[in-house]
């Protein structure tokens, strides 16, 4: 019997209405998703729970720390900035690697001051204020002052400094006000952990002495004994301590017993990683006891372009994850125009890491 057209239409409407109903029944009974590690999430949750779930998920997330050798924002460096009349030159080959650390640090080897000329050569630096644009295009987080040209504008220079770069939301470490404030650390949190970074130089002498004053600006320099003491304070306030050390043979392949005793030292108190430069060249790295040293990350913005090695340098990015870090990655760079690191290319790739003795460009801890 043929059915009627209005009967057709009825039981149409029938079985969408059927089957918008039985959609939504199942829905509200299976509004549950897994997630990548397995964790039932339950959609009909409040958005209050539906945070807490995934707050408990990323719990303990993966971060990334970038970390160069040493950046001289002066001498033919700064004259190279100002004839480009772009103050962020140096960084602009390299600026998008280090920017996509979660945490990035470098050595700042020249303070700021906004007097005097521009000093285009000679053994004391100054950098003009303006050049911090290319400190913050690069997305530093946090640099060391504590190296053997920081005081070479006294301290007008160091005071200009801390302000520059407290005005710029920049951490420092390794150089303040007095003594105590220049062995506390910069902690820097990503992620809901917090890492606390301390930096320490040798004493060159002349001008540059520890006057171990509680009143006037200063740098920390190399002292196993207060090491401890600082590594000590540091944890009661971070996750994971980071000890940088400005020392070590210019020009040299391979670090001196300074470096190595201090490294060791640092990490016998507790630091979990010790990064260094210095010596103008890259150097070797050594695992002791699960913890990595990086003795030299060489040249990264400098003018040193009379030989091969001083052109030098590496971007290391480590890995930090389950409260350690776990891996690192060498990245080598040539410094061009006596200013501007680059990618290096396999050859000069190669050289560097023969020169630092890794098998690879990655290293597991």
């Amino acid at each position: 019997m043929e059915k009627s057209p209005n009967k057709i239409i009825l039981l149409g409407t029938i079985l969408i209405i059927a089957s918008i109903f039985g959609f939504l029944f199942f829905t509200k009974s299976n509004k549950k998703s897994v997630a990548e590690d397995g964790t039932i999430i339950d959609l009909t949750s409040s958005k209050k729970e539906q945070k807490q779930i995934e707050e408990k998920i990323e719990e303990n997330p993966e971060i990334n720390l970038t970390a160069v050798g040493d950046i001289i924002l002066s001498r033919t460096v700064g004259v190279k900035i100002k004839e480009s009349g772009d103050n962020s030159l140096p960084f602009r080959k390299i600026n998008d690697i280090l920017s996509q650390g979660d945490i990035t640090f470098g050595d700042l080897e020249a303070p700021f001051l906004n007097k005097g000329d521009l000093v285009a050569e000679g053994m004391s630096f100054k950098a003009e204020p303006e050049f911090i644009e290319g400190i913050k295009l690069a997305g530093f987080d946090v640099l060391s002052l504590a190296n053997n040209h920081t005081k070479n504008q006294g301290s007008e220079g160091l005071l200009f400094t801390f302000d520059l770069l407290n005005q710029n939301n920049i951490k420092f470490c390794g150089a303040g006000i007095n003594f105590q404030e220049a062995h506390k650390s910069a902690i820097v949190e990503s992620k809901g952990k917090k890492f606390a970074f301390l930096a320490y130089t040798y004493s060159d002498g002349i001008d540059f002495e520890t006057h171990l004053s509680e009143n006037e600006p200063d740098v920390a320099f190399l002292d196993i004994n207060q090491v401890k003491i600082d590594i000590t304070e540091a944890k009661k306030q971070a996750d994971s301590v980071i000890v940088y050390m400005h020392a070590g043979e210019e020009y040299s392949p391979k670090p001196i017993e300074e470096q190595v005793n201090f490294a060791h030292s640092a990490i016998d108190n507790g630091a979990d990683l010790v990064l260094g430069s210095h010596p103008h060249w890259v150097e070797t790295t050594e695992k002791y006891k699960d913890k990595y040293i990086i003795y030299s990350m060489g040249n990264f913005v400098f003018d040193q372009e009379w030989s091969k090695e001083t052109k030098e340098g590496v971007i290391v990015k480590l890995k930090y994850k389950d409260n350690r870090f776990n891996q690192a990655e060498f990245i080598p760079v040539i410094i061009e125009n006596y200013n501007q690191p680059r990618i290096a290319n396999d050859a000069e790739k190669s050289k560097i890491f023969n020169q630092m003795e890794l098998k690879s460009s990655i290293i597991n801890f």
